[in-house]
């Protein structure tokens, strides 16, 4: 049967590529069909990726499992081939799937076995696609295209490289120590291609060997961990009583940290930016770090970070409406910088370092001068649609109630936010000034004096119940396998969780409840900073340790 090329171009919308290409000589470069839910639109059941080298033979192939919705195409009558492989086992599984005015027909497979899936958004993807009757001007579009057909495949071998030094680097990076075995079973690369990319990270200085793992005999086989020196990272944390600026090397060892108080009443945004460029000047020079060796600096800030080209900060309750943040910062420095939330950036913390390992599915909440959360779901930062999702303050915990600094009622974040349990407990020590020159050593107060006074512990009692009442909400609302509580204001209170989990139980529904647990954070009152320091180094991974 002719096969005809139906597009010549790989168009990629950011979640998945929508094209059709044909690779000459009947070679398979790759197949995608759509993207899971779109609109009107479900894929051959969760249809992904074929790849095949040079000579034509399947290297890292997958598909899916189930073809059980029927797509609709534009073509009256087209064949889907596509290949699947099992690497450990080297079967390759071809697969036919017929379709008739826009509906699927058939679905053919012969031999082999199926494998996982890999990421939608991939760049490197393309469609084979043949016509049953193809015409005339198909099969000229097919001819003329031919070299671009030989280009594309050395394109995608080229991606698939880099792909496996991404998935290798990730692992030794995030689990390391790890032996080129262990890297081969959970990797499913052959031992060829991990020793391949291991060599070449060994030898561009990104991994370096760790001594010998144990052995009940034979060769010991060394372990592999990424290069503590190959760079330096800053994180900085931007909250609203101070700014803590941290450097750290690849293994995540603090090299120096340096630290800006700030006035609540006084958060001028060119003031922020010049307290983060004093200490990127400070750290470095503490420890004898040069620019040039500083892969990037990562900055997490309170309030709604609107990615761009230069990231603005929308944080109402600091009255900053699209504040250039990162345009000011950038005005003092030449290093990379990538900003985002500070929830999100202690739940990316937590997710590689703390309490949410080993999840696919949790919700870290940060509870500080303010409360926000990050949610994550199948291993991935859920952002929304202009990255505001998250905003668990925000939410409504009683219509009406106490004002909020957003300027609304009610907010979680007016009963639980440090500012707002040191005002309630002024209100209840009917106006009498709390002890303490700032919020953290107010708050420091409170908890010291529940141990003898009835009014500061119902005080206390009260925020585990509004706090639980809200982690209940994200627990009916996302049904995680783990609540994590960061901030230093939850810190501050972590005696009080055992009431917050009951109060939780009491309002959430039973079944999500009982498959939650509720924790505290693991990383303590710097995690906002060093989840922001991991933000460049999470672009060398996706990028296979290329710099840029």
């Amino acid at each position: 049967m002719a096969r005809a090329q139906l597009s010549a171009k790989l168009v990629v919308d950011g979640r998945v590529p929508q094209a059709l290409a044909l690779s000459p000589g009947g070679r398979w470069v790759a197949f995608v069909v759509a993207p899971v839910g779109r609109a009107g639109v479900h894929p051959v059941s969760d249809l992904w990726v074929a790849a095949v080298d040079g000579t034509g033979l399947p290297r890292r192939l997958t598909s899916g499992e189930a073809y059980d919705s029927a797509p609709r195409w534009a073509a009256d009558s087209l064949s889907i081939y596509f290949l699947s492989d099992r690497a450990e086992r080297g079967a390759a599984q071809l697969h036919r799937v017929g379709l008739v005015d826009g509906v699927v027909e058939a679905v053919t497979s012969w031999a082999g076995g199926v494998s996982g899936h890999l990421p939608l958004a991939d760049p490197d993807l393309v469609v084979v696609i043949a016509a049953d009757e193809p015409s005339a001007e198909d099969e000229r579009a097919a001819e003329e295209d031919a070299r671009w057909g030989v280009e594309l495949v050395r394109a995608t071998n080229r991606g698939l490289r880099l792909r496996n030094r991404s998935t290798l680097l990730t692992k030794v990076f995030l689990d390391g120590p790890l032996t080129r075995q262990d890297l081969v079973r959970s990797s499913g690369l052959s031992q060829p291609a991990v020793s391949n990319v291991v060599g070449d990270l060994i030898d561009e200085g990104l991994v370096v060997e760790a001594g010998a793992a144990s052995s009940d005999g034979g060769r010991p086989s060394m372990m592999l961990r990424v290069a503590p020196g190959f760079a330096a990272v800053i994180g900085v944390d931007v909250g609203e009583t101070r700014v803590r600026v941290e450097l750290f090397d690849l293994a995540m060892t603090l090299l120096a940290s340096s630290e800006y108080p700030l006035d609540p009443a006084r958060t001028e945004p060119a003031a922020v930016a010049g307290h983060v460029l004093a200490g990127i000047e400070a750290v470095t020079t503490r420890a004898g770090v040069a620019a040039a060796d500083v892969l990037g600096v990562g900055i997490g800030v309170s309030g709604v970070v609107e990615q761009g080209a230069q990231a603005v900060v929308h944080a109402q309750a600091l009255g900053w409406d699209r504040v250039p943040l990162q345009r000011l910062i950038a005005d003092g420095t030449d290093l990379p910088l990538h900003l985002d939330n500070g929830a999100k950036t202690l739940g990316q913390a937590e997710m590689w370092f703390g309490a949410g390992r080993g999840t696919r599915h949790a919700v870290f909440a940060l509870v500080g001068s303010g409360v926000g959360a990050a949610v994550v779901t199948n291993g991935i930062t859920y952002r929304g649609a202009s990255s505001s999702a998250g905003e668990w303050g925000h939410t409504t915990l009683m219509y009406g109630g106490r004002a909020c600094r957003c300027g609304a009622r009610g907010c979680l974040e007016a009963y639980v936010g440090a500012e707002a349990i040191i005002d309630r407990y002024r209100e209840a020590l009917r106006g009498r000034p709390v002890p303490g020159d700032d919020e953290e050593s107010q708050l420091a107060a409170l908890v010291d004096a529940a141990a003898a006074s009835a009014t500061a512990r119902r005080v206390l009692d009260e925020t585990a119940g509004y706090l639980g009442a809200g982690v209940a909400n994200l627990i009916n609302l996302f049904n995680p396998e783990r609540v994590v509580l960061g901030g230093w204001a939850a810190m501050a209170l972590g005696d009080l969780l055992p009431a917050i989990r009951a109060a939780a139980g009491r309002q959430a529904l039973r079944q999500p409840y009982e498959q939650a647990s509720i924790q505290l954070g693991r990383l303590g009152v710097d995690a906002v900073a060093l989840g922001a320091a991991t933000l460049p180094i999470a672009r060398l991974l996706a990028s296979g340790g290329v710099r840029g």
